[in-house]
């Protein structure tokens, strides 16, 4: 029985029907009423166009050679390099991208105040995707790489001018081990009355 399920989830990581779960997502994510946010599927004539643009964009991150952030070990960030080469060479066969968006906010991102509250709304519906999908058993991944190349996303997605995206989450059943993510310890992460030295 184990092995049939794990055939079928094989099988529809390919079905573009996995679009019919993420349907109940969106459903999910929209719990908040006065969330403005349009989440906007890409549509599969673009996907391998996206992903070229994804690869460059991750190609030229990992040229930077970033230094290793803050609370993370080199094999840390080495396991999370390589979920993302992954990611950049398999990214046209996810079943659904999809790039939370919005509207009539184009100029408000320019403005160092009103930008921030856009994402705040913005970023509020990501995570109300993100726990949907693991609620129906799909892995979703947030990745801002796209935005090196936003205008010519932009063009491809059919956005208005003065619409954006924030985020481009790939969607579908995950291939490895889908168990409970770790966190920092949380003194480390929390500060109280004042910012830690």
């Amino acid at each position: 029985m184990r092995i049939l399920v794990l055939i079928l989830k094989r099988l529809f990581w390919f079905v573009p029907t996995a679009a019919g779960l993420v349907a109940a997502v969106f459903f999910i994510s929209r719990v908040i009423p006065s969330d403005p946010v349009a989440l906007i599927a890409g549509e599969t004539a673009t996907k391998e166009q996206i992903a070229a643009r994804y690869r460059a964009a991750w190609n030229r991150f990992r040229a930077m050679n970033p230094p290793i952030p803050a609370g993370q070990t080199a094999e840390m960030v080495e396991r999370t390099n390589r979920a993302v080469d992954w990611q950049a060479e398999h990214l046209h066969e996810a079943p659904v991208l999809i790039f939370p968006a919005m509207a009539g906010c184009r100029a408000a991102l320019e403005h160092p105040v009103f930008g921030r509250s856009v994402n705040g709304q913005v970023w509020v519906a990501i995570q109300n995707l993100m726990l949907g999908c693991r609620a129906v058993g799909l892995g979703a991944a947030i990745t801002t790489l796209h935005l090196v190349f936003e205008e010519e996303v932009d063009r491809l997605l059919g956005l208005p001018p003065d619409a954006a995206t924030f985020a481009m989450i790939p969607v579908g059943y995950p291939l490895g081990r889908f168990g409970p993510t770790r966190s920092v310890p949380l003194d480390t992460a929390v500060a109280w009355d004042r910012w830690r030295a």
